[in-house]
Parts: C-alpha cells; structure tokens; sequence
C-alpha cells in the first residue's frame, strides 16, 4: 500500500476506533484512575487571572483518593492558592510518555488552604511514603494540601491515547477502584514482546490496521486490553525512494479484550483466545 492510500485509509479507520472507546463507560475507560505517586503540573491562578504552571511532586492517598501536595508559602503558586483555590495537577503515564499517543490525566478541583492539623500526620506519611527523601517537607514555610477529587465540583478529564478521552465527575473517579491488572503490566509486556512476538504481531494486525503489519510491541496493558506500537510497511509513490524501500512506519494501536481480564490468569486466557482467533486458529 502506498503512503498516500495509506493515510487515507487511517483517517478513516480512526474514527471508527474512537467511537469504539467512546462507548464505554468513563469508568472503565480509566486503566488507573488513582495515580501512583510521582511528579505532575500544578496549574493555578495568578494575579492577573493567566494560568500559571508549576511543576510538584505529589502522592496519592489510598484511602481516600486524595493527592498530597507539600507546599511552602515562598512559592508563588502557594499565594495564587490562597487568593483563588481553583487549580489542576495534570500527571503522565506512569508507563512513560514518549508522544501525545500516550496518556494522560488532568484533576481539577479547589485547593482553598492547607489540610488542618488533624489530617496532616495522615499527609505526612503519605508524602514521606513516596518521597522519602524529601526532608524539605518538615522546614518551617512548608505546609500539607490536598487536591481531593471527591469534593463535589472537582473532575478528571483522562486522555488515554487517540481517540479514548474522556471526563468524568471527581466523586466518581475517586470511587473507581484501580486496574487490578495494571500492577503488572510491564512484566506481562515484557514477557510477550521477547518470547510471543508473533502473536503481539498477529492481535495487533487483527484490529484492521491497513497495510502490513510487519512489527509490534505490547507497551501497557490493562483489564479491557492492550496498547501496542505497531510497525506498518508503506510504499513511498514511484515505488522505492532513492532504490531502497521506505522504512516501516510506526502506528499506536489501542487491542480491546473480548471481556474484562481481572487477573493473571484471565489475562493469560484472553490473550491465548486473541492470539489464536488472529491466526486463524479459534
């Protein structure tokens, strides 16, 4: 196929694929709707009213949902907080971010004051958990915050890829449970990519993809599926460029499960049924 007829037939193909995603339901269109502990964007409100971005480390209640954030009074986002609660904190994949293909979560909610003295023990942990080398946290201008998405008001707007994003009200992202197959994720992907490539090739070329699937690459999977990185071969027009063929071009694809895999050893079914259903052999 040639890169033009390419092209051509993925832009049409996309759509197809986005309502696909678009008709599930947000909660489960959430791979790990409580982010592990890491570093985001807290985007506030300045003085004049522009959006102002900083970049925080954060950690995640388990209980509750909420984001811990530490803070210090020094900090001009901390006084655009005191004169204007409204923020977000956008945070990446924990499975990497290499291209807008991958994705994303953005939680806004209202940060009006630090968390009182009772909860900031429960805070302190949390933070201290995840970061702990943060001894900065104890110094005398810092103070804990808690970006709640339960807090009516609050919401996510989860970009998971092309085609699969999504709002959702706070309370119910904060009441999603997470993915229980997202713990292991990168051992499951690494396991396929190095001793089941063909099969990786075989599910990813059975989603319709057009042209030839010549390479794939599981990069995260998930209870409703699988995100690979496919290789598709595409002929430059007048044949070959320069008298050798043009190299593959590379494709995120998004493989849904037949039905949900809430385990190792419904994940190992699923993929086993894909795999022979895509080879002809089921």
């Amino acid at each position: 196929m040639r890169r033009r007829e390419w092209e051509g037939a993925c832009g049409a193909w996309a759509p197809s694929l986005a309502l696909r995603f678009q008709s599930l339901s947000h909660a489960p269109l959430t791979p790990h709707p409580h982010p592990p502990s890491s570093l985001g964007v807290l985007s506030t409100l300045s003085a004049s009213g522009a959006p102002s971005g900083s970049v925080v480390q954060y950690a995640t209640d388990p209980a509750t949902s909420r984001l811990i954030l530490s803070l210090s009074t020094l900090s001009a986002h901390t006084r655009e907080l005191a004169a204007d609660g409204r923020c977000s904190l956008t945070v990446l994949s924990p499975w990497g971010f290499g291209s807008m293909a991958d994705a994303r979560v953005t939680l806004g909610g209202l940060l009006a004051a630090p968390l009182p003295a009772s909860e900031a023990a429960r805070a302190r942990a949390a933070y201290l958990a995840a970061h702990p080398d943060a001894f900065w946290a104890d110094f005398g201008d810092f103070a804990w915050w808690g970006l709640d998405p339960a807090t009516p008001g609050a919401a996510a707007r989860a970009v998971l890829g092309f085609g699969r994003a999504g709002s959702v009200p706070g309370p119910a992202w904060a009441a999603t449970p997470v993915d229980p197959v997202s713990a292991f994720s990168a051992p499951v992907c690494g396991h396929m990519n190095a001793d089941h490539g063909d099969a990786v090739v075989a599910m990813v070329a059975s989603t319709g993809l057009p042209g030839r699937v010549v390479g794939a690459a599981m990069r995260k999977v998930d209870a409703l599926g699988f995100d690979a990185v496919a290789q598709v071969a595409v002929e430059e027009d007048g044949e070959k460029k320069g008298g050798r063929p043009m190299p593959p071009v590379s494709v995120p694809v998004r493989v849904p499960f037949p039905r949900r895999a809430d385990g190792r050893k419904e994940l190992k079914e699923v993929l086993v049924e894909l795999t022979k259903a895509a080879k002809g052999g089921g």
